[in-house]
């Protein structure tokens, strides 16, 4: 029998994605990160229970974990597994990724666009008389003017506001490139005022968008505190809509599609042409409308 064989065999499937998910770890990795490919391990890993030496059996289970996902969340596990199993093939655990020959699906991104009255009921909704109110509120004004990633968001920590800057740490970006995003001065004003409202028994260190008695708040925190404000106007809005209506008026309002880039990370101009496109619609419809060549027109004769 092949020795690869025999090691796979007798490897502990759980010891083995603990040192996996350490190793993301040590590579920087953020914790949203390693939290969504320790959740796919354990989904697969109990999912499969054969042998992992058999390559024709370990590829058709990951074809039929994937079944019936979502494009975005289909290549999301596709790549953590991917991942995992060239992690084997590295400690030579097996010979084949089962993942080899699976093609990584194509996302077209749905962009959420709410008008300027919802967003504005919205930004009514939380009580600012309390700590939590408050905060909600803060953190609105600040997607709203930055068009920052939720998850940058609650990590900010008060070394990272500056008098006309937010500075998202290398650390906590998803593209772990540093970034500086420019903010307005109402926007400054109000992230002051909620790191002066906190008790300052609270570690300077601590991050701004905490709990009301200075925790550290759960990635879905806020997802669930938008879904308290939605019902109370029964309209969806989440954490990253506002994002989303950032970067359409940011366009809307003549910002260049060069500048957004830089202000929402993104790598490439692929995802940053999205919000373009949406947004020139409106210009085109717009012109549709009001074009002065309008008031000029006279008939004449097309032969």
């Amino acid at each position: 029998m092949p020795k690869f064989i025999k090691n796979i065999q007798m490897v502990d499937n759980e010891s083995l994605m603990k040192e996996f998910l350490e190793i993301k770890k040590l590579q920087g990795r953020g914790e949203f990160t390693i939290s969504a490919a320790e959740f796919t391990l354990n989904k697969f890993l109990g999912f499969y229970q054969g042998n992992m030496a058999d390559s024709k059996g370990l590829a058709k289970a990951i074809q039929e974990f994937l079944l019936g996902k979502s494009n975005a969340y289909y290549n999301k596990q596709l790549s953590i597994l991917g991942q995992y199993f060239r992690f084997c093939i590295e400690n030579k655990l097996i010979k084949k990724n089962p993942c080899n020959g699976l093609k990584f699906r194509r996302c077209s991104a749905r962009i959420i666009d709410h008008d300027e009255q919802t967003i504005r009921k919205f930004l009514s909704l939380p009580n600012q008389r309390t700590f939590s109110g408050f905060r909600d509120y803060v953190f609105m004004i600040l997607m709203l003017d930055t068009g920052i990633r939720p998850y940058e968001a609650i990590q900010l920590v008060n070394s990272d506001i500056q008098e006309n800057t937010v500075r998202v740490r290398a650390e906590v970006s998803k593209t772990r490139v540093e970034r500086y995003l420019p903010i307005s001065a109402q926007c400054s004003l109000l992230l002051k005022k909620l790191i002066a409202v906190r008790d300052i028994s609270w570690n300077e260190k601590g991050e701004i968008f905490c709990s009301y008695c200075g925790e550290k708040l759960h990635r879905k925190a806020m997802q669930l505190r938008f879904l308290f404000y939605s019902k109370k106007i029964g309209v969806n809005i989440t954490v990253y809509h506002l994002r989303h209506t950032f970067a359409l008026w940011f366009i809307r309002n003549g910002g260049s599609a060069f500048a957004l880039q830089k202000i929402l990370g993104h790598t490439t101009l692929e995802m940053t042409k999205t919000y373009v496109n949406i947004a020139m619609t409106d210009v085109r419809k717009n012109h549709l409308e009001f074009s002065p060549l309008k008031n000029f027109t006279v008939k004449t004769n097309v032969r």
